[in-house]
């Protein structure tokens, strides 16, 4: 899970929104409410879901290619 913004969003303004939301997801209410859906929130970088969403596509389209499943 993670928060994503349109790619020319200001250095600034992405990493007040890192803070804000490391802020809000330590708050005792938030995380009870987070840990009752198996949520456990981790920090990270804004380069990190980038990552994940490429490793992703790609282990999603060797599976869909292995699986011969054509895009319509």
């Amino acid at each position: 899970m993670g928060l994503f913004v349109p790619a020319r969003t200001p250095a600034a303004i992405v990493k007040k929104l890192q803070e804000e939301v490391a802020r809000v997801v330590r708050l005792p209410d938030i995380r009870e409410r987070l840990a009752m859906l198996m949520v456990d929130p981790v920090g990270g970088t804004s380069e990190e879901p980038g990552h994940v969403v490429a490793s992703d596509i790609a282990r999603w389209t060797a599976v869909a290619r292995s699986s011969n499943i054509k895009n319509n």
